[in-house]
C-alpha cells in the first residue's frame, strides 16, 4: 500500500515543480543559453578535433599553455562586476530609478575598462616569464605577447551584467555563437593550408577579439531599448557609493571569487606543464574541456537563476529557499545521468574526437565529470548567497575548498600523475556543495537587515 503512495506523492511534488513559475524561467532562460551552447560546445569539438590532427600533443600543448598563460594573467587584475550590475541594478530598476541605475553601469563599465587595460599589463608582464619557465624559443615568446594584446578590449562583464538584468537570454544566446564560430573557421583554415602554430593562435585571438567587441554592441542596444535618454552620463563614483553601499566590498569579494575559479582551469593546466610537459598540459585541458559538458551548464545557470533570486529575496519571498533547492536536485539529477554515460564512453569519445594519442586522458575526464556533477547539485547555493548581499560568506567557503583542492593536487602529483588535478577536484567540489548548503540555509533563517558583504 505504501509504494502507490509514494508514487502519488512524487507525482504530486513534480506538477507543484513544473508549476513553479520562478523554477520555469530558470530553466527557461538556461534553455535558450544551451541551445546556443550546444551548437557552441559542437564547434567546440570541431576546433579539438582539428587541432587535434592538425598539431602534434606538443604543440597542441604549447598553443593551451600560451591561452591559458594569458587567461591567467588576466584573470589576475580583471575585476568583473557584472554581478553588482544586478544585485543593485534590480532595485534601481524596481524604484524606477533610471538616474541611479545609469550612474551604476557607467561606474562599473569604468572598472571593467581600467582593470582590463591592468590586466593587458599584466599579460604583457608575466609571458617572458612562462615563456623562461616551460622553455619556449623567442619566436614561441613573441607569439605569446601578440596573443595576450587581446585583453585590452576584454570589457565584457558590465555587458553581461546588463544583458542578464533585462532577462536577454536568448541575445547572449546568439552572441555566444560568435567565438566558437570565428574560431572553427580559423582554425579550419589553419589546418587546411598547414599554417603551424601561428596560424592556430591566430584562430584564437581573433575569435576572442570579435567576442568582446559584438558582445559590447549588443548590451548598447539592449541599453538604448530600456534605458531612455542619454546613456553615458559619467562615473561619479562618490555618488554612486552612495546610493549603492558596500559597492566595492561587493565587488572585491566576486573578484577574489574569480581568482578561486581560477585556480582548477588555469592553475592546473600551468602546473601539469611545467611539471610533467606540454603533453601533459594538452591532455588536462582535452579532459577539462570535454567535462565542460557539465561545468558550462554550472556557470550559465548560476547566471541565468541570480536575477531571479535577486528579486525574490528583496521581495521577502519564501520562494527564495524553494527555488535555489529545486534547481539544485532538477540539475544534480540530469548531471548524474551524464556521468554514468562518460564512465562507459569517455575513452572511445576522446579517441573519435582527438585521435588515439590523447585516450590516456579519459579516466581523468570522469573525475572531472563527477566533479561537475556534484557542483550542479549545489549550483544555486553561490548565487543565492550573492542575492543575500553575502557574498564574503560564500567566498570564504569556496576559499577553504581552493586550498583544499591545491594540497591535494601537489600531494598527488607524484603518486597520482596526471589523475591529481581530477581527484583534488573531486574532493574540493564536495567539500564546496556541503559546507555551502549549510551556510545558505542558516542565512536564509536570519532577520534580514541591509545586506553586509
Amino acid at each position: 500500500m505504501r509504494v502507490p503512495g509514494c508514487k502519488r506523492m512524487l507525482r504530486s511534488r513534480l506538477q507543484r515543480w513544473r508549476n513553479d513559475a520562478h523554477l520555469g524561467r530558470v530553466f527557461k532562460n538556461f534553455g535558450l543559453l544551451v541551445s546556443g551552447r550546444g551548437v557552441a560546445g559542437l564547434l567546440a569539438l570541431g576546433t579539438l578535433a582539428l587541432m587535434g590532427r592538425g598539431l602534434t600533443p606538443e604543440e597542441f600543448g604549447t598553443v593551451v599553455l600560451i591561452q591559458t598563460l594569458a587567461m591567467t594573467a588576466k584573470g589576475l587584475l580583471k575585476i568583473d562586476p557584472w554581478a553588482a550590475v544586478i544585485h543593485y541594478g534590480v532595485n534601481a530598476l524596481r524604484c524606477e530609478d533610471q538616474s541611479v541605475f545609469k550612474r551604476l553601469v557607467g561606474y562599473t563599465f569604468g572598472v571593467d575598462l581600467v582593470s582590463a587595460v591592468l590586466a593587458a599589463i599584466t599579460v604583457m608582464t608575466l609571458t617572458p616569464l612562462g615563456a623562461k619557465h616551460f622553455g619556449w624559443n623567442p619566436h614561441i615568446l613573441i607569439l605569446a605577447q601578440l596573443y595576450g594584446s587581446f585583453v585590452f578590449l576584454s570589457v565584457e562583464s558590465t555587458p553581461l551584467g546588463i544583458l542578464r538584468l533585462f532577462n536577454r537570454y536568448d541575445l547572449l544566446s546568439l552572441q555566444g555563437l560568435v567565438r566558437p564560430l570565428l574560431r572553427l573557421t580559423g582554425v579550419a583554415t589553419a589546418y587546411l593550408i598547414d599554417a603551424g602554430l601561428s596560424g592556430y593562435l591566430l584562430a584564437w585571438y581573433a575569435s576572442n577579439l570579435a567576442h568582446n567587441i559584438s558582445l559590447m554592441l549588443v548590451a548598447r542596444h539592449e541599453l538604448r531599448r530600456n534605458i531612455s535618454g542619454r546613456l553615458w552620463v559619467g562615473i561619479h563614483p562618490q555618488q554612486v557609493h552612495r546610493e549603492c553601499p558596500h559597492l566595492w566590498r561587493y565587488m572585491l569579494a566576486l573578484y577574489w571569487q574569480s581568482l578561486l575559479d581560477l585556480v582548477q582551469k588555469n592553475l592546473a593546466t600551468l602546473f601539469m606543464g611545467g611539471l610533467f610537459g606540454s603533453k601533459a598540459a594538452g591532455l588536462y585541458r582535452v579532459a577539462w574541456d570535454m567535462a565542460n559538458v557539465l561545468s558550462k551548464p554550472v556557470w550559465m545557470l548560476r547566471q541565468s537563476i541570480l536575477p531571479d533570486l535577486a528579486r525574490l529575496w528583496q521581495n521577502r519571498d519564501r520562494a527564495f529557499r524553494r527555488l535555489t533547492l529545486r534547481s539544485g536536485l532538477l540539475a544534480g539529477s540530469a548531471a548524474s545521468v551524464i556521468f554514468v554515460i562518460v564512465i562507459f564512453a569517455g575513452g572511445p569519445l576522446i579517441g573519435a574526437v582527438m585521435g588515439d594519442a590523447y585516450v590516456e586522458a579519459a579516466t581523468l575526464l570522469t573525475l572531472l565529470v563527477l566533479a561537475g556533477t556534484l557542483d550542479l547539485y549545489g549550483f544555486a547555493l553561490r548565487p543565492a548567497g550573492y542575492a543575500m548581499g553575502r557574498p564574503g560568506v560564500i567566498v570564504k567557503i569556496n576559499s577553504v575548498a581552493t586550498v583544499l583542492y591545491l594540497i591535494l593536487l601537489f600531494g598527488f602529483s607524484s603518486s597520482a600523475g596526471l589523475l591529481a588535478p581530477g581527484l583534488a577536484a573531486m574532493a574540493a567540489a564536495l567539500l564546496s556543495l556541503v559546507s555551502l548548503s549549510i551556510a545558505i540555509v542558516r542565512m536564509s533563517r536570519m532577520p534580514r537587515e541591509p545586506a553586509q558583504p
